[in-house]
């Protein structure tokens, strides 16, 4: 028994040091004397050096790229730590494959206009998150509500399909201002009361909620501000 847990360990050990991962952008990022470029690849066993206002980005096993600054950089640690805090966010992104709606190309229609000389297109037919009147935007995302969290804790979303005859089931995306994954839930209606209580003991200001359905056709992501007075 003990054998074998020593040969399992020694695998997983052999396992990670033998992941790569792809440089996707580097500025001043070297491995030994060598400048790192796009398309290059590090392992566990590597140590990298960024200078001074340098940057390296990386993909790899997580779903979710790695970022270091400048300084001196031990590949195994800082990414076993990033995958660590990713977890949650792999989980989901790996349930998501499963159902087949995590990397979704729905086809939809197409409508262009000329705007100040150039041409603007738009897609039709988005699931649509059901919005309070006055609609404010921050950074890109347009509020669908804002709550008191010392008068609410549970939000009801409300959504519709323009496909009346879409009888299957949709899936709630929940993510953070980082855009990292929280929740996925899967409902047969079009709507649901969501539980606020965990996000307010974390202080997390913002939710971004976006409505996937099986087909793939989905809402543009929609954000709740929670504010604490």
């Amino acid at each position: 028994m003990r054998i074998a847990i020593l040969i399992l360990s020694l695998n997983l050990s052999n396992f990670l040091n033998a992941q790569e991962l792809v440089v996707v952008k580097a500025k001043k990022a070297f491995l030994a004397e060598e400048k790192l470029k796009l398309g290059d690849t590090v392992t566990y066993e590597h140590t990298v050096f960024i200078k001074n206002n340098g940057k390296l980005e990386l993909s790899g096993i997580s779903s979710k790229n790695f970022f270091l600054k400048p300084g001196t950089h031990q590949i195994r640690e800082e990414h076993l730590n990033h995958l660590e805090l990713h977890k949650n966010h792999d989980s989901i992104y790996n349930e998501m494959k499963l159902i087949g709606i995590a990397d979704c190309n729905f086809n939809y229609e197409l409508y262009s206009e000329p705007i100040f000389g150039s041409v603007r297109t738009y897609e039709l037919g988005h699931i649509e998150i059901e919005r309070d009147s006055s609609i404010s935007e921050y950074l890109g995302y347009s509020y669908f509500a804002e709550v008191n969290s010392n008068e609410v804790t549970e939000l009801q979303i409300r959504w519709t399909n323009p496909d009346q005859e879409y009888d299957g089931n949709y899936f709630v995306l929940v993510e953070d201002i980082s855009e990292d994954f929280r929740e996925l839930i899967s409902t047969d209606t079009t709507q649901i009361n969501f539980d606020l209580t965990p996000y307010i003991s974390e202080s997390v200001p913002i939710l971004i909620f976006n409505i996937i359905a099986e087909d793939c056709r989905d809402s543009r992501p929609a954000a709740v501000a929670i504010r604490t007075e």
